[in-house]
């Protein structure tokens, strides 16, 4: 079972497309490289950026930047490398959530920030950043990183990205905002999704996927930066011999765009194509209500959860595409009772796999919950395959409660 599959909700994949399928084939047989100069694709990708500024509500001018890069990996060690070198050798700190994505850590551990420096701040209910509580641990002799998450990985929570933005508008010089936006960032295709991320056009720099929810083939992401003139002084390289500027002849001249001074490579494969004719073929529109759709069927499923009660507990709050939650056969009164449910879904989960019924993934809720988690990125997704997927479920429970290993909750 393939992530192009109705059934594929084990993590945020995208399903790809057949003009970007297409337009791979394009570029792949081009081959070609597009670092900067003349070439159609610079012009190709400068377009691309300007459609996704003006999608984000961020600065559409020559005082931003951006670049297409191979997902929000990359696009998150560009940003806090844009950040340092404003901050020049200032100490810096980190603040994010338990929740914010892995690759925070990962792009911090590349550039030699200490793991001291990183704040993990307290969330509320929602389990977004509380903001208070955010203030109340803001350095203030040091920079800071703040991290909001428009959309996090876990449950799909959108933090207060107008507080947090707020909260930075206070101290510019000393507190970067950037957005962690790979899940929901391209959600704003939705006009009736767009003010859940109210606060986003706000942020110094954002990071996203395209290859996600926008179903761009793999592997596409974007990073944009408030601050051009910083962006590209960050990267870029005094001229070598072997790079030239030439004011003749198909030598790149002073003065042209090179995205190799807005990223880590010079060599660059054509990304843009892609998602250019996977915009101008479906349009932002049509994106937006498969959008919607997929958030309807979130919520759609969490309704059926909480329906079945006495089954099934709903483990977070609902916001996008994601849902996280259990089958319950006992209260959890003792710990040892948490352990067996924590064994039992584990079980469960691997067993819905197995049979080939769906691809749910695991995720841990708080310090020692364990939930199956839902996500929903695919336009071939019908509630129909909701409402069979839980019966399966619930016959498969019935089956593993009759094991010898978990008959024992039968009696709790």
């Amino acid at each position: 079972m393939g992530n192009i599959h109705p059934l594929f909700w084990g993590h945020v994949y995208g399903t790809g497309s057949t003009i970007g399928a297409l337009a791979e084939f394009i570029t792949g047989t081009m081959n070609t490289m597009s670092w900067g100069g003349q070439q159609a694709s610079i012009y190709l990708e400068r377009k691309v950026l300007s459609w996704l500024n003006l999608l984000l509500g961020f600065p559409n001018d020559e005082t931003s930047s951006g670049i297409l890069v191979s997902g929000t990996s990359v696009a998150t060690i560009i940003a806090l490398a844009v950040a340092r070198k404003k901050f020049h050798q200032r100490t810096m700190v980190i603040y994010c959530s338990k929740d914010t994505h892995s690759c925070i850590v990962r792009a911090a551990n590349l550039l030699g920030i200490n793991k001291e420096n990183i704040v993990y701040v307290l969330t509320n209910e929602q389990r977004q950043i509380d903001v208070q509580a955010l203030e109340a641990c803001i350095d203030p002799n040091a920079c800071g990183f703040i991290v909001g998450s428009a959309g996090t990985v876990g449950t799909g929570a959108i933090d207060d990205l107008q507080g947090l933005a707020d909260i930075c508008a206070r101290r510019p010089n000393d507190l970067w905002f950037h957005v962690d936006g790979a899940i929901g960032a391209v959600a704003c295709c939705s006009r009736r999704l767009r003010p859940l991320f109210t606060g986003l056009e706000r942020a110094d720099s954002i990071a996203f996927d395209l290859h996600k929810w926008l179903f761009v083939p793999y592997e596409c992401g974007c990073i944009l930066v408030r601050d051009g003139q910083l962006h590209r002084s960050t990267f870029a390289q005094p001229t070598v011999s072997y790079l030239t500027l030439m004011d003749g002849g198909i030598t790149p001249s002073e003065g042209e765009h090179f995205f190799s001074d807005y990223g880590l490579e010079l060599s660059r494969n054509t990304k843009a194509l892609k998602v250019w004719m996977t915009l101008k073929t479906y349009g932002i529109e049509r994106f937006g209500r498969i959008m919607e759709q997929n958030v309807d069927q979130a919520f759609y499923f969490a309704h059926l959860i909480e329906q079945h009660s006495n089954q099934f507990e709903l483990l977070a709050k609902v916001t996008l595409n994601i849902v996280c939650f259990r089958y319950i056969v006992c209260q959890s009164n003792t710990i040892d009772q948490h352990d067996m449910l924590n064994k039992f879904n584990k079980r469960l989960l691997i067993m819905i796999q197995e049979r080939g019924i769906a691809i749910v993934s695991p995720f841990v809720i708080g310090t020692n919950t364990f939930a199956l988690r839902m996500c929903i990125t695919n336009h071939r997704t019908r509630l129909t395959d909701m409402d069979k997927f839980l019966e399966q479920v619930i016959q498969l429970a019935r089956e593993l409660l009759d094991t010898n290993e978990f008959a024992i909750l039968k009696t709790i």
